[in-house]
């Protein structure tokens, strides 16, 4: 993933900057900062396209599992008139090819919530990493934020000394 080997990136920038002397804070540098943020800009839109792929292949697999359900349904039927037409005893046919067409439409029924749960399991997935992704790119620039106005404060200060 990508996107996390930036963010690792942009932590081994920061843990390996320079120490300011007497001090908690280090030197960063910027240009290096700037252009790994830059890469994860890019690298979120990849991360988004991925999540739409695995969406679509969950839509696919509910498209096929609603295909198997109505070729089950008309074949469920077709053998419900199939016995109507043939059997001397029409009741009992008929009786039959309607159980054969409850038992249809409840595996039907079954693998559409099978295939919706899947869906939306691939869907809570998805937004738990990029709730993750987006809470890790907040707490770096955070990070960053108060790093930033360490640097100038020790900037400031030393001016002042001067």
């Amino acid at each position: 993933m990508k996107l996390l080997d930036l963010i690792d990136q942009l932590e081994n920038e920061v843990e390996n900057a320079s120490n300011v002397i007497l001090t908690n804070k280090v030197m960063i540098d910027k240009e290096a900062i700037l252009d790994i943020i830059d890469e994860i800009r890019s690298a979120v839109p990849q991360e988004v396209k991925e999540a739409k792929k695995i969406i679509e292949e969950g839509m696919k697999i509910k498209q096929a599992a609603q295909r198997d359900a109505s070729n089950l349904v008309k074949e469920a039927k077709a053998q419900k008139e199939y016995l109507i037409d043939t059997s001397n005893i029409t009741k009992h046919a008929y009786e039959e090819a309607e159980a054969i067409l409850k038992e249809a439409k409840k595996e039907t029924n079954k693998l559409r919530v099978r295939s919706i749960e899947y869906v939306m399991n691939l869907l809570t997935k998805t937004q738990d990493d990029l709730r993750q992704i987006i809470t890790t790119i907040d707490e770096n620039k955070s990070e960053l934020k108060d790093k930033k106005k360490a640097v100038t404060n020790v900037g400031d200060a030393s001016s002042r000394k001067a």
